[in-house]
């Protein structure tokens, strides 16, 4: 898939879900605005010294930030997050510069990969969606900022980078939906197998 395709379709997926599923709250007009103008400002660049920023980027660290900031022991999840940072500077630079690319899909690489570091740091959505976009977010800027040192320029926050992104939210949303369905259909057999067992005696 073209790069960008993944991020504007996953976006007006999300946007409608949002828009027509959820609770009529502050959270759902936040969210709705949020990703409107992710989609809205994914063309516009601006540039500072050597650095080329997109508009959508600074959207995405500010509404990643304020989430961040409604976690639960936010010490402790600002160290994940910048575990995550690493994890996302590192496996890029490793894809990048050894011939792991020609094997497996560098796109996939990456947000596998992520997503697998977030599990295992953090339990709850809200709090992996919270550290695992914050940190990723950080970890974009600093990776920008070390292929500028090298005079490769980067657009800080590239339609790769929110295809990534999508990537992640997404795996890390089917996650959730299956150990719900996983809860409710343990609970279901064992309110099945309790009336069973009184039926029998």
């Amino acid at each position: 898939m073209g790069s960008g395709l993944i991020f504007y379709w996953f976006c007006w997926v999300i946007w409608v879900v949002i828009t027509f599923f959820m609770k009529k709250d502050r959270r759902r007009t936040f969210l709705a605005c949020w990703i409107l103008l992710l989609i809205l400002f994914s063309n516009l660049h601006f540039t500072i010294y050597y650095y080329q920023i997109s508009v959508s980027f600074l959207v995405f660290l500010g509404g990643t930030l304020l989430l961040h900031l409604k976690l639960p022991r936010l010490i402790f999840h600002s160290f994940i997050s910048f575990i995550v940072s690493i994890g996302y500077i590192g496996i890029v630079i490793c894809i990048n510069i050894t011939p792991l690319r020609l094997f497996f899909p560098q796109l996939i690489t990456i947000s596998v990969f992520l997503v697998i570091l977030v599990m295992l740091l953090t339990n709850g959505l809200l709090n992996r969606l919270g550290t695992g976009l914050f940190g990723i977010a950080c970890g974009e800027i600093v990776y920008s900022m070390i292929m500028a040192n090298y005079a490769i320029q980067k657009t800080i926050g590239d339609m790769e980078f929110f295809d990534c992104v999508l990537i992640v939210i997404a795996l890390l949303l089917c996650n959730s939906l299956l150990l719900t369905l996983n809860r409710k259909i343990y609970i279901l057999m064992s309110i099945t197998r309790h009336s069973i067992r009184q039926r029998a005696c």
